[in-house]
């Protein structure tokens, strides 16, 4: 496979031709230590979706950052992140190694030319988290699988957050504060969306939206919150 040397998001993965592989090559890691941040580049040509090993990144749409994020191989610490809570035990994690920082004996991560999956287990919890970018709409898909291994009912709290930016990534960087100050957000009830909005400065400026929805396969307990 070919790679692109990017000094702050390590080394990227580059769709090569098929003509040169005709099958799909998929990379696994099995710890988050690596010396440079390994990186899944996903996109349909409009939307692109960038994430690290650890599971931070940033999405984009053409040349406009969705999700705010800053150049820190370090730290690595900027992404669309999710929260998974066991309520009994008030044991808190997440399927990728951030943003909760917590160590999994049993972890893997895999970037595929089509989507990343990261996997772990944490107590009786298996955690499954697969992100793709779709080929029909500008939108990024996560699908989490929780299984419980243990005898004994569980609750599970599953929370999602990103920092929206919905702005020149250059403008972004030098008036953090000023720019976050045109980001309006509401909750669609009838559709179940968090739905933002960032109000055009001048009058040439278009107004960019986004929305963001959390579905449940099954049985939930209680409303949404946010």
């Amino acid at each position: 496979p070919k790679y692109i040397q990017h000094p702050a998001l390590g080394r990227v993965h580059k769709p090569y031709s098929k003509m040169a592989h005709d099958t799909e090559t998929i990379r696994e890691y099995t710890s988050p230590d690596t010396k440079v941040p390994e990186v899944s580049v996903l996109s349909n040509g409009s939307f692109t979706t960038v994430v690290t090993n650890t599971g931070s990144g940033f999405s984009q749409y053409n040349g406009l950052l969705v999700s705010r994020w800053r150049e820190d191989p370090v730290m690595d610490s900027w992404g669309s992140y999710i929260f998974i809570r066991d309520t009994s035990q008030d044991k808190l994690w997440s399927p990728s190694y951030q943003p909760c920082r917590v160590e999994s004996s049993e972890q893997r991560v895999q970037f595929g030319l089509d989507r990343a999956t990261f996997m772990r287990v944490d107590g009786e919890v298996k955690t499954s988290m697969e992100i793709c970018v779709s080929s029909e709409w500008n939108a990024e898909l996560r699908r989490i699988t929780l299984t419980n291994s243990s005898r004994e009912a569980k609750v599970l709290e599953v929370t999602t957050f990103v920092e929206l930016a919905l702005s020149n990534p250059i403008a972004d960087v030098a008036h953090t504060a000023f720019s976050k100050l045109f980001i309006r957000t509401a909750y669609d009830a009838e559709s179940g969306c968090l739905v933002a909005g960032r109000r055009p400065r001048e009058t040439k400026d278009q107004t960019l939206w986004s929305a963001h929805s959390l579905m449940v396969d099954g049985a939930t307990l209680g409303s949404v919150e946010f």
